[in-house]
């Protein structure tokens, strides 16, 4: 385990964009005893932050060309500030990764920055560092003990997932090039230094030294060297190469702030590589076998980009010599933190324990991997060392800096945490081998917990999270992956059709989201099939995008199609031919705050959807349009039925029926009370008609269907809310608003079908 000499901080959520920045109490200690006219190092964090939920999921070029617009112009005034100081500055580094920069600066420029209302914190001081004692390697063995009882080499050769076609970015002390356990010759090797066959070390290896900078992978200490053959070094059964590591077929690539620069810029260099001339080279998963002894926030955006960008992080969980609680960035939410095992599968005696700290940001649910994550940290567990109280000579065996064929052992969370990376490459590859896509954080996170092998009392616990790490274990959850939803929210909040029966061929269609709750990024759209009434469903359910928030419809060949929003856009795919085509984006606005869930129905051809979205004005719009389902790039022809200021509309939703046409309904507000509506196109949506009473109380939240000459409607009604209806004939209301369930508990969203069975 080490730190990186770097600054730390403390992020207080919330600032006043018309107040000042503050100075924190590590950067105010260095101050203190700052002798006049000498610089210090320090971090500036600006107030405005970043809004990459605008857009599409996998739009990551597009992310990271807004991120360097948006930090560039939102500095650019407090940098000139700062560089009319002279020679009381120097070394001024700006970053997009977070928003923000780096400099070397006297006492009062540091203080004339953090008055300014820009400026939510400034910080400084530096945390120890330290390197886990080396020891000999004891004689060669085939495949090392943590390796066996991780059961990685139990999927090695069945089913064979090695990690072959995944990238693992070792961000650590650097790596020794040419180590025999992941360097044959320069033409055959583990690292991802050629692109379409030419040499680019550029998109492989990155050293965040602004002066002298090394090309080529180096290690001046050897830590990263031994994290990374624990991640991938070795053959896997092909050879005769000492097998260390969990994913021998991984690619590698290294990035090192150990020798001057920024954590910072190697995160920033690991985000840039989405966007690359040759197309998107960023990892698949990045190993942090470092961190900080305190509630230290200062890489909390950067994470967050790279969650944004599709990078999973792993850290190491702490040794407790340091501090006695899971160290952070580990101790996040946002990452997956590790803590180690002995031999006998017991808590190492140096593995800090959790809980996360009981604060903001870590107890912000939205944050959460899992509903019942509630601050538990270490994650999970791997083996970091032989021996409970490890001596000099125990440890884990990998790959020694020195010797570009020697083997030393090293112990500390630093090397249960390649456990996980090396683990991760399975998974990915025999998601890409199953599915044809890698899992998303939240599922690879869900995984990986739900398939360890449980240890102490209860599950979860802040010793050992959810238990050790079982590889096999993991490979078979991905296999058996079906109908699963990390979040419990997956279909909640969702007063559309997502469940479809098919009359012609005797079969429901199902879409869901998955991958985090409702309208947070990271989920993704499935679906499957029940030929059976719903007892069973299509053990190959399927992805049909990334985005959340589905709608469902059928068209007459029984073909599903599926719309639902990702990021500022509202997309369609269709399945023909057993294949999801799409998505297709059928409307976007880069201003907007905001779409509600979609509406959808199909006639013949013609797709038919309403939705609301708010633009930055805050203005909303309810939206009607159609398109045509069968075109190879469908256009939505649309127009904007209701406006207003002042209020949400909310999700509508559409039938279609004799006599009116197609019909919308949608909560809107009359004298500040939120009632239910309609319009039709038959009267090209002019009519503005009341649904629900107009009694002073509040109705939300319609749902309707139609049958051949009625719509029946039903909405949420009251607070508490009861569940009530209302049915249309073409001469007019069938019955008053009246109730379908009445109780004194909340009722919400309801969902209304029909067959004509």
């Amino acid at each position: 385990m080490r730190v990186i000499t770097i600054t730390t901080v403390m992020l207080l959520a919330g600032a006043n964009l018309l107040s000042a920045g503050y100075i924190t109490p590590s950067l105010q200690a260095v101050l203190d005893t700052l002798s006049p006219g000498n610089k210090t190092l320090v971090s500036v964090h600006l107030v405005q932050r970043s809004n990459l939920a605008r857009f599409p999921q996998k739009a990551y070029a597009e992310k990271v060309a807004y991120l360097k617009e948006f930090s560039q112009r939102s500095q650019q005034s407090l940098i000139d500030f700062v560089n009319s100081y002279g020679n009381q500055v120097e070394g001024l580094r700006s970053f997009w990764v977070y928003n923000g920069f780096t400099l070397k600066a006297t006492e009062a420029v540091i203080q004339a920055i953090a008055s300014r209302s820009e400026v939510d914190y400034v910080n400084g001081g530096s945390a120890g560092e330290m390197i886990e004692p080396t020891g000999k390697a004891p004689p060669p063995s085939e495949i090392e003990w943590n390796i066996q009882r991780v059961r990685a080499s139990d999927v090695w050769t069945e089913p064979g997932y090695t990690g072959d076609g995944i990238v693992i970015c070792i961000f650590d002390t650097g790596m020794l090039e040419n180590h025999e356990s992941w360097w044959t010759s320069p033409d055959n090797n583990k690292w991802r230094s050629k692109v379409e066959g030419e040499l680019h070390w550029e998109y492989a290896w990155h050293d965040a030294n602004p002066e002298n900078p090394s090309s080529t992978p180096i290690d001046n200490i050897g830590h990263g060297t031994h994290v990374g053959g624990i991640a991938l070094g070795g053959d896997g059964y092909n050879g005769n190469l000492r097998d260390i590591g969990v994913a021998p077929g991984a690619e590698l690539i290294a990035c090192t702030a150990q020798y001057g620069g920024s954590p910072h810029d190697c995160f920033q260099w690991i985000a840039d590589l989405v966007n690359t001339p040759y197309g998107n080279l960023a990892p698949d998963v990045v190993n942090c076998s470092w961190g900080y002894y305190s509630t230290n926030l200062e890489y909390w955006q950067d994470i967050k980009t790279l969650r944004n960008l599709g990078i999973i992080t792993v850290f190491c969980g702490g040794n407790n010599w340091m501090h006695p609680y899971v160290w952070a960035p580990g101790n996040y939410p946002l990452t997956i933190g590790v803590g180690a095992t002995d031999i006998n599968d017991n808590k190492a005696s140096f593995s800090s324990p959790g809980p996360a700290p009981d604060q903001n940001p870590w107890n912000d649910e939205t944050y959460w991997p899992r509903p019942d994550w509630d601050l538990i940290k270490p994650d999970i567990m791997a083996p970091g060392t032989d021996f409970n109280e490890p001596g000099s000579d125990d440890g884990i065996v990998s790959a020694d800096y020195q010797n570009p064929n020697g083997y030393v052992k090293k112990y500390g969370t630093s090397m249960a945490t390649p456990h996980i990376t090396g683990a991760i490459a399975l998974m990915q590859q025999a998601a890409m081998d199953l599915w044809g896509h890698k899992l998303n954080f939240y599922d690879i996170y869900n995984l990986l917990i739900e398939s360890a092998n449980p240890v102490g009392q209860p599950v979860p616990n802040n010793y050992y999270g959810w238990g050790r790490l079982d590889c096999k274990s993991a490979i078979d959850s991905v296999q058996n992956f079906v109908q699963k939803s990390s979040s419990c929210r997956a279909l909640s909040y969702n007063n559309q059709r997502v469940i479809v029966y098919d009359e012609n061929n005797d079969r429901l269609h199902l879409v869901y989201q998955t991958g985090k709750a409702f309208s947070r990024p990271g989920a993704y759209i499935r679906y499957t099939t029940s030929v059976d009434d719903g007892q069973s469903w299509d053990y190959w359910e399927e992805k049909v995008a990334d985005g959340d928030s589905p709608c469902l419809a059928v068209d007459a060949q029984g073909n599903p199609h599926c719309l639902f929003r990702d990021g500022n856009t509202i997309s369609y795919a269709r399945r023909i031919n057993n294949t999801w085509e799409g998505p297709f984006i059928l409307y976007e606005d880069d201003f907007a705050l905001g779409f509600s869930v979609p509406s959808f129905l199909i006639n013949g051809n013609t797709g038919y959807l309403g939705f609301e979205f708010q633009n930055q004005w805050l203005t909303s719009y309810l939206v009607i349009g159609t398109f045509d389902i069968t075109a190879q790039n469908p256009t939505l022809q649309h127009t904007n039925i209701d406006a207003s200021d002042s209020y949400r509309f909310g999700a509508p939703g559409l039938a279609l029926v004799q006599y009116y046409g197609v019909i919308v309904t949608y909560t809107r507000k009359i004298n500040g009370i939120e009632e239910i509506y309609y319009r039709s196109s038959r009267d090209d949506w002019q009519s503005l008609n009341l649904v629900s009473n107009n009694d002073g109380i509040v109705s939300t939240a319609p749902s309707l269907f139609s049958t051949a000459s009625k719509v029946w409607f039903f909405w949420e009604d009251g607070s508490p809310s009861d569940i009530y209806y209302r049915v249309l004939t073409p001469f007019g209301w069938q019955n008053s608003p009246g109730p379908v369930y009445t109780s004194s508990n909340p009722s919400c969203a309801p969902r209304a079908f029909y067959n004509s069975l």
